[in-house]
Parts: structure tokens; C-alpha cells; sequence
């Protein structure tokens, strides 16, 4: 339950200047840093977020997601792999969260989708066993999340003064968008391009 604190802190943070995504993740990155959070998957897992160990990973699962890149998503789920299995691994890589204030979905896929501009954090996320298929609950794909503001799905945690920040530019992300209907087949694939494998 939001209060009423956040509601109106959140009313008046609204932007519609279109922001630089490296712009938007470093006034995160500060803000984190301004309350002493070190986002570290300790942190996380100390955290009074849940109570469920696989929600604390899932949210330091977004976390390398936003800030982060593929190798150090890659080598997470490896390890996260190698401790507790295929099954566990392939919930943690399509565990949906809630964003508080559109009441909607967002899936790691998703998250890449909104947040990094490499394609090989979505390949990445595929080869741990993302499904392409989940929609969110306005029935749009995660390359269809493009036409939305920055939206802070993490503020619980990290950057804790910021939940809404500029309009993203699609243009951004238009490199991934592709890469991940090329993925699931609505689009073909150019010449040399080949499907990232999954891991199991």
C-alpha cells in the first residue's frame, strides 16, 4: 500500500522531457548511493522486502538488469543454476513483479525491454529460459513496452526518491525490440544472424 507520502511525491515527479537512458540510470545510481544502499545481492537478500528468498533474488536479478550488463546476468544465473537447478532457475528468470503504480507487470524480459539497450542481455535472458510469450496485463509483448516513461519498478530498494523519471526514447531500444521478434519468429532473421540456444 503506497502512502500517502509516496503518492504525492510520485504526483509531482512526473517528467515529459525525454531523458538519455545513461542519463536516467545515473540519477538512479546517485540517489542509490545518496541513502547508502550498495545494491549487492547481500544487500538484497538481508533486505525486509519479502520474506521470499526468490523474490530477493528476482530483485537483484532486475537490479544487474538495469545497471548492470549481460556477462554479469549471465554469470548470476549460472550460479544461481549450479545451486539450485533448471526449474528454480527458469521461475527466477520469468518471475513477474508488480509496478505499484500502473498495477502492472514486469517480467526480467520486460525489464530488459524498458531498461537495456543490448541485445545480448535479452539473448542472455533466453538462453536462461525467458519466455517470450508473457504478456503484460494490457496483453502487449515485452517489445511492445516501448511508449512509457522510465518507471522505477525497483523504488522499494534502490533510488528510493525517485519512481517515475523521464519518457523514454524509442530509438534506444530499437536494436533489442528487433532482436527479440527476430527471436520469437515475427520477424526473420537477416543473413549470419543465428538463435541463441538454451541452456538446458
Amino acid at each position: 500500500m503506497l502512502t500517502i507520502e509516496r503518492v504525492n511525491r510520485e504526483k509531482y515527479m512526473i517528467s515529459n522531457k525525454v531523458s538519455n537512458l545513461d542519463d536516467v540510470k545515473q540519477i538512479l545510481y546517485k540517489n542509490t548511493q545518496y541513502h547508502g544502499i550498495n545494491m549487492s545481492l547481500e544487500y538484497f537478500i538481508n533486505s525486509k522486502i519479502s520474506h521470499l528468498l526468490h523474490e530477493k533474488y528476482s530483485y537483484y536479478l532486475h537490479t544487474l538488469i538495469i545497471f548492470k550488463g549481460p556477462t554479469e546476468v549471465h554469470e548470476f544465473l549460472k550460479s544461481h543454476f549450479q545451486k539450485y537447478g533448471k526449474y528454480t532457475t527458469e521461475m527466477l528468470v520469468n518471475f513477474p513483479f508488480i509496478s505499484h503504480l500502473d498495477k502492472n507487470i514486469i517480467t526480467p524480459l520486460m525489464c530488459a525491454l524498458l531498461w537495456s539497450p543490448d541485445i545480448d542481455m535479452v539473448r542472455t535472458l533466453y538462453y536462461w529460459g525467458a519466455d517470450v510469450s508473457i504478456q503484460d496485463v494490457n496483453s502487449k509483448y515485452p517489445e511492445e513496452k516501448y511508449g512509457s516513461y522510465y518507471v522505477n519498478h525497483l523504488n522499494l530498494l534502490i533510488a528510493p526518491d525517485y519512481y517515475i523519471l523521464g519518457v523514454r526514447t524509442l530509438k534506444t531500444f530499437i536494436p533489442v525490440i528487433e532482436e527479440l521478434k527476430i527471436i520469437s519468429g515475427e520477424n526473420h532473421p537477416p543473413h549470419g544472424w543465428k538463435h541463441p540456444r538454451r541452456a538446458y
